[in-house]
């Protein structure tokens, strides 16, 4: 709950969405991509916690990349 309270008081938004296939959430500050954070779960529990904040991962995440085979 002080995360959240905290996040509320930055100039961020977080937004619910899908990367590489897996649901994640998306912090920004105005203009860019900040971070991003997924999970790993196993029966329902969430195992692990990924944040990713390197910069040059993060440069393409409002890209979509085409499918192909």
């Amino acid at each position: 709950a002080t995360l959240w309270m905290g996040l509320g008081r930055l100039d961020v938004t977080v937004t619910a969405v899908q990367i590489n296939g897996a649901p994640a959430l998306l912090v920004e500050s105005p203009g860019e991509a900040a971070t991003v954070v997924t999970a790993t779960t196993v029966e329902g529990r969430v195992t692990r916690i990924y944040v990713m904040r390197n910069p040059h991962k993060l440069a393409r995440i409002a890209d979509e990349t085409a499918l192909s085979r």
